[in-house]
């Protein structure tokens, strides 16, 4: 009896490891070639979305180890769920959160970039991400706003919501100042 021939998928998700690992948001192309190659490609990236947070470097950056560290991602999706009442039987929505990995991205001379990948995504289901900064973490330079006048950092969008359809790249989050004269 002859053995069936082993079935290996390590050099493939070696090669995705590698092209999530350089720093750099994967882009549609290199995506799209990759899956070209690979075995397990098919279905692979139907259940995921990526994203970039950017900003300017001038706006400073986060204290903490990374610059991912410096932000809260939030990703959810409402289930809608049967409840039992002694009245009888009511519908409620439940907020079913889905899985989020943010890693430092490659920046240029002039921003500064984190990217995330959003997995665990159901087709053709309304999805959620919100963006926060976060609260445990302080910025530098504080001295900023002199320069820019008195105002405070903000992301833009902070929270869309998306249906993952045939995208798989969500629209930039960015960090901007809002100066306090503008409101």
């Amino acid at each position: 009896m002859q053995d069936a021939p082993s079935l290996t998928l390590e050099p493939e998700l070696k090669e995705l490891s590698e092209l999530l690992g350089d720093k750099q948001l994967p882009t549609a192309e290199r995506l799209s070639e990759w899956k070209s190659r690979a075995l397990v490609s098919s279905d692979l990236f139907n259940h995921f979305v990526f994203g970039v947070i950017e900003w300017d470097k001038t706006f400073g950056r986060p204290t903490s180890a990374t610059l991912a560290d410096g932000f809260e991602i939030e990703a959810w999706w409402w289930d809608e769920i049967m409840e039992y009442t002694l009245q009888g039987v009511r519908f409620c929505k439940l907020k079913s959160p889905t899985h989020v990995s943010s890693w430092d991205g490659k920046g240029d001379e002039q921003t500064l970039h984190v990217y995330f990948i959003i997995s665990s995504l159901r087709i053709d289901q309304e999805h959620f991400v919100e963006i926060r900064f976060n609260p445990q973490v302080g910025w530098t330079p504080r001295s900023k706003f002199s320069v820019v006048g008195t105002g405070f950092r903000v992301i833009q969008p902070n929270v869309i919501g998306f249906r993952k359809n045939n995208g798989t790249f969500l629209p930039i989050f960015k960090v901007v100042v809002k100066r306090i004269a503008d409101l």
